[in-house]
């Protein structure tokens, strides 16, 4: 027991935090690349984000009619389905964030603790609903925000991240609910 707690115990620990080490930077040189080769920095990152945001909302409107269109349904009948009803409230939130982001982009930008911010929290609840290609953006963004400079975190930049990640979170939830 004494053996255990001496000697390989802090060996393994040492072993996992190496581990960890490795692995996140391979993780941020996987980024680094993605980032390169698409030639993205923060201020082209964000700019994609928010076309892909406001994009969204198209994509899920050209679904929704399709579907109206192959089964002959009523835009009611669609609308009444729990699924469909999540989608349009998530679609209209990233419409709202998209919007946001075309339109006070250099607000976002100006520190790293507003991109960052925000980043993250759209990260987060971008994963919790199922947009990966956002999610991925986001990371990237995370990785990118290295090169603004600090300062302080605007309140705007603060407000909307949260409500529309809130949204989303609650989202989320319902989408949960709907798989029991």
């Amino acid at each position: 027991m004494i053996y255990w707690l001496v000697i390989i115990q802090p060996f393994i620990m040492k072993r996992g935090t190496v581990m960890w080490a490795v692995s996140k930077r391979k993780f941020s040189n996987l980024l680094d690349r993605i980032a390169r080769t698409v030639h993205l920095d923060a201020n082209r990152t964000i700019e994609w984000y928010s076309y892909i945001l406001f994009l969204i909302p198209i994509a899920l409107w050209l679904m929704i009619e399709m579907r109206i269109l192959a089964s002959k349904q009523s835009w009611t009948v669609m609308f009444k389905q729990p699924a469909v009803a999540v989608g349009v409230i998530i679609a209209f939130v990233d419409l709202m964030t998209g919007y946001y982001l075309l339109l006070k982009e250099q607000e976002v930008l100006e520190t790293y603790e507003n991109y960052r911010f925000f980043m993250m929290w759209q990260a987060i609840s971008q994963i919790l609903v199922g947009n990966f290609l956002c999610f991925v953006m986001a990371l990237i963004g995370i990785h990118e925000a290295k090169s603004l400079k600090n300062g302080q975190r605007d309140a705007t930049v603060t407000v909307v991240s949260i409500v529309s990640g809130l949204f989303l979170v609650i989202c989320f939830g319902f989408i949960l609910l709907m798989s029991l």
